[in-house]
């Protein structure tokens, strides 16, 4: 929650973060699958309940919070929110509707949970994330496909191998291009003047100073 404040004190215009269930139910917002790396506690997500992954410090006394604690605090800008397991897509979009917030929220994922997130396109903002391999292995055209049948708005894809052609391609076929995760500033000029709609980075005070310096 401290990192997600930052973010936004540094000019950030949302948050992007991991959610997976863990033993009691509940949505937790983690990356890893399990609590070993970003935590001082052990084992796996899955298996431990909140109130046990509540002991477990992530830093600087911060614990691990749940989705819904997520999306009280920071209702009043965009909400990246990357689904880490199967089954999990339906439940961010009910949590999110009752807020309120379901127009400033992106649901995401990589493609073991792409027809998840189909499930609830008609309700829900969709990003699809790709790897630099699956655009190599079958191409960009037919991600492009895969989004339309989907119901995606938008492709989140790695830096590699962005370019103007690849850009305008996803453009032209009505889908926003995010791009992750971006911290060299040359690499953020050039993605830039690309003209791709959004980058993630974990130093968004740097990207905002960048992107001010490009636009020049």
């Amino acid at each position: 929650m401290a990192s997600f404040r930052r973010a936004l004190e540094d000019g950030a215009d949302g948050i992007e973060f991991d959610v997976r269930r863990c033993r009691s139910g509940e949505l937790v917002v983690i990356h890893d699958e399990t609590v070993n790396r970003t935590t001082n506690g052990v084992g796996l997500v899955a298996a431990l309940s909140y109130s046990e992954l509540r002991t477990f410090d992530a830093g600087d006394g911060e614990r691990i919070p749940l989705l819904s604690d997520v999306l009280e605090a920071f209702g009043n800008c965009l909400l990246n929110i990357e689904v880490k397991e199967t089954g999990l897509a339906d439940d961010v979009a009910r949590l999110a509707g009752p807020s309120g917030l379901q127009g400033r929220i992106i649901v995401s994922g990589f493609h073991p949970f792409w027809q998840d997130l189909q499930a609830i396109s008609s309700k829900s903002t969709i990003g699809l994330l790709a790897t630099a391999n699956d655009i190599r292995r079958t191409g960009i055209d037919i991600i492009v496909r895969e989004a339309k049948r989907i119901g995606a708005h938008a492709l989140h894809l790695p830096t590699e191998p962005i370019d103007t052609t690849l850009v305008e391609t996803v453009h032209h076929s009505g889908f926003a291009v995010r791009v992750f995760t971006v911290n060299d500033p040359k690499q953020v000029e050039r993605l830039w003047r690309d003209r791709v709609d959004a980058i993630f980075s974990d130093v968004p005070g740097l990207v905002k100073q960048v992107i001010r310096y490009a636009e020049r």
